[in-house]
């Protein structure tokens, strides 16, 4: 580290989108001094990040080389005791990325790097502008630097803005030998079992690893938090009425995604961005993110490569913004209608449509099927709602 601790671009926190900066960052041999602030000590495999990509690697931006660890070319949906749909588009795959991978391909890159710095166990306190730079308190240093990126999560104040939450735990599992049941390892299970019930909706999501081993997770969109231990309860459940028996639990990840959270004012200190989740990464009416942030990092690479500033995490377009609040105002009014609006919306447009709409690449035609897609009776009334209290969807900034 500098002596006087001083950088060119300070990173407050190394999760997905600050540790996917610093690795193109340092893949681009970008000569400015970096600091990667993050509180936790160590990794570990918390979590997964899935997208839909090309077989034939043709997509730029989505992921580094060579992450992405399982491929899916089918996936399926299905409401409660209704008939399960499979569907697919010749070229395209559902890909997933292991935590652990991608943290150790980020953390060998850093120390690779010459000018980058990690900075494991220590919290960023309050941002200043001072003498023309940016200063950041930790518990053991002052760090000084010329342009920073807050990639931390959203704070409690701003977690309580988000209409509806996605609360989810997932456990990764291996069958015992004489299980009634064995996982599918063709098809991923991206919303089956979809249900509403006083706790909002709820639907079950299967990566299956092998014929023995996969992901099994339980899934809630909620207007308030989910308890952990309710959801570890509904996966036990998951896992009884599957026929599937546990043989070892390898690991669990588990989370609450704040979905349609506003978008984030600029930060009042000059030279200061957001991204990650803080800064709007997450797709309003999914919660996925992941290819988000990799585009969000390779723009904001460029630009700092080339001399440029810092970017924030881009904002969505208008008409996206609607579409999204729209979406998400509807199921947060009428829950029980959100298994059949998803079902509606995966199994009502072509596939390819499907994948660009939920992969932030729809054009206006693809928008229009989707829309087409829905009943419009329950989006028409909450228009009306909307427009006679003056309210807008719960989105718009």
């Amino acid at each position: 580290m500098p002596a006087a601790a001083d950088f060119d671009l300070l990173i407050l926190g190394g999760g997905c989108a600050g540790l996917s900066l610093a690795m193109r960052l340092a893949a681009a041999d970008y000569r400015g001094r970096v600091g990667i602030v993050e509180p936790r000590a160590e990794y570990h495999d918390d979590r997964s990040w899935c997208f839909w990509a090309r077989d034939d690697g043709r997509d730029n931006n989505v992921a580094p080389r060579g992450l992405a660890s399982r491929r899916w070319r089918q996936w399926r949906f299905s409401r409660h005791n209704r008939t399960v749909r499979e569907c697919a588009v010749p070229g395209w795959s559902y890909q997933y990325v292991n935590s652990l991978d991608f943290y150790r391909q980020a953390l060998a890159a850093i120390d690779a790097c010459p000018t980058m710095t990690l900075m494991l166990g220590e919290t960023a306190g309050e941002v200043k502008s001072l003498g023309g730079k940016i200063h950041v308190e930790t518990a053991d240093r002052t760090l000084a630097s010329k342009q920073l990126i807050d990639t931390r999560p959203p704070g409690r104040s701003r977690l309580i803005e988000a209409p509806l939450y996605q609360c989810f735990v997932g456990r990764e599992v291996r069958l015992d030998d004489h299980s009634p049941n064995a996982f599918e390892p063709a098809a991923v299970e991206l919303m089956t079992d979809m249900r509403s019930d006083r706790r909002g909706l709820q639907f079950s999501y299967v990566l299956p690893f092998d014929a023995r081993r996969g992901l099994v997770e339980v899934t809630r969109f909620s207007p308030t938090p989910v308890a952990a231990a309710q959801l570890d309860e509904e996966v036990d459940e998951l896992l009884r009425r599957r026929g599937w028996s546990v043989a070892a639990t390898d690991r669990t990840e588990r989370g609450v995604l704040p979905m349609g959270l506003p978008h984030p004012p600029s930060h009042p200190t000059p030279g200061v961005v957001r991204a990650g989740t803080g800064g709007g990464a997450l797709r309003a009416a999914s919660g996925y993110g992941f290819q988000r942030i990799q585009r969000w990092a390779a723009d904001c690479c460029a630009s700092l490569s080339k001399g440029g500033p810092a970017l924030a995490q881009a904002r969505d377009g208008a008409r996206q913004r609607f579409m999204d609040g729209l979406f998400l105002q509807v199921i947060k009014d009428r829950p029980r209608l959100a298994p059949t609006l998803f079902e509606r919306m995966a199994c009502g447009v072509p596939g390819p449509v499907f994948i660009r709409f939920m992969s932030d690449q729809a054009g206006w035609a693809d928008s229009l099927r989707v829309v087409a897609s829905l009943p419009p009776a329950p989006f028409l009334k909450t228009l009306l709602r909307l427009g006679r209290s003056d309210a807008t969807p719960i989105t718009s900034p």
